[in-house]
C-alpha cells in the first residue's frame, strides 16, 4: 500500500475557510473549528486510500479530468475531487453532493 502527501488547491482551501465562516456565523466557533477539522480528517484519509477509489467515469462541469477521482465526505455530503500525481493526492476541488451533475 502506497502513502501519498494530500496537497490541497488554493480553491479547496478557500471553499473551507467559507465553510468554517459560514458555520460560526450560524452556530459556535467551537461547532465551526469541530465540523473543518474532522471534514480535514476526512480528506486526509486519501493518504491511504486514494488508490481504492475509481477513476470517474464521467466529467462534471468543474471537473474535466478524467484521472480524477471522487470522494464523499461528511455522510456523503460533501464531494471531494482528487488526481494522483507521483507521490501526491491533489485535492482540486470540494463541492455540496447535491450540487455534481453528470456529464458523459
Amino acid at each position: 500500500m502506497q502513502i501519498y502527501d494530500v496537497n490541497y488547491s488554493k480553491s479547496v482551501v478557500d471553499r473551507i475557510k467559507d465553510l468554517f465562516d459560514y458555520i460560526a456565523t450560524i452556530n459556535t466557533y467551537e461547532s465551526a473549528a469541530r465540523y473543518v477539522d474532522d471534514l480535514i480528517d476526512e480528506i486526509n484519509t486519501l493518504s491511504y486510500r486514494a488508490d481504492t477509489i475509481p477513476k470517474l467515469l464521467y466529467t462534471t462541469p468543474l471537473v474535466r479530468n478524467l484521472n480524477s477521482k471522487r470522494l464523499l465526505v461528511k455522510n456523503g455530503k460533501i464531494s471531494v475531487f482528487f488526481h494522483i500525481t507521483d507521490n501526491y493526492v491533489f485535492v482540486d476541488y470540494i463541492i455540496p453532493s447535491k450540487l455534481v451533475t453528470q456529464e458523459i
